[in-house]
């Protein structure tokens, strides 16, 4: 972990979403195993093939053919993942191509991967920065995190750039862009007046934020080109 050039232990989480923090974070993609609506690492981390490269505004390096990332702290999603004993019987059968030496492993249930996945869509897409999100060429045996059958998971469509919508965080509905502020401030109103709305997250009572309605947000104004207007941003 990486903050204004110099290598940190740990750091403030308010710090990691501050623009311009220069908050930078390096590491591995685990490698996953999908079992009963659950995925349980191996042990082991994605590699690349020989020619494989990443690309995009985040870096990418090959270490003995293991993709080591490093990513902008924005990107950041915390988790808490479960752990396991891998001796148990479904937990043994589902491992049985993984580290036999390994007594225990991480667990994450696929509800808590969609939420995260759905944060880290809605940051990009709120950003209007696609390129921040890596992009790996060459193919990988397991890579994107597929079920039993195949079907890929928390697959990241990239025709969503060209959309001029966003969801809203608080009730899932499409809103377009530039409507965005209007259409959660009466989310905010309704939640100040006590107007029941039917919503997949609450509003917050304290300073929420005029974009998505909770209040670890941050805010500034961004100039797109030389004297040109400024405008409101939130991460």
């Amino acid at each position: 972990m990486e903050f204004e050039g110099k290598h940190r232990g740990n750091i403030q989480a308010e710090l990691l979403s501050v623009p311009g923090s220069k908050v930078k974070l390096s590491g591995q993609v685990l490698k996953l195993q999908y079992c009963n609506n659950t995925w349980m690492w191996t042990g082991d981390y994605e590699q690349l093939p020989s020619s494989g490269t990443s690309s995009g505004n985040t870096d990418g390096k090959v270490t003995k053919r293991s993709m080591v990332l490093n990513f902008s702290g924005s990107l950041v999603q915390v988790v808490n993942p479960t752990i396991v004993d891998t001796r148990t019987s479904i937990t043994a059968l589902t491992m049985s191509h993984s580290r036999p030496a390994l007594p225990k492993t991480w667990s994450f249930g696929t509800s808590q991967l969609e939420e995260m996945y759905e944060n880290l869509v809605y940051t990009a897409r709120n950003q209007a920065k696609l390129s921040i999100v890596t992009q790996i060429s060459g193919k990988l045996a397991s890579f994107p995190y597929r079920r039993d059958d195949g079907t890929p998971f928390f697959v990241f469509d990239m025709s969503d750039k060209v959309s001029n919508s966003l969801k809203c965080y608080l009730c899932h509905k499409e809103c377009p862009k530039k409507c965005l502020r209007e259409h959660v401030g009466s989310h905010i109103l309704c939640s100040l007046y006590n107007v029941p709305e039917p919503l997949h997250t609450l509003v917050v009572i304290t300073m929420p934020c005029g974009f998505c309605g909770v209040n670890s947000c941050c805010i500034w104004l961004e100039r797109k080109k030389a004297g040109g207007a400024e405008h409101a941003v939130s991460d």
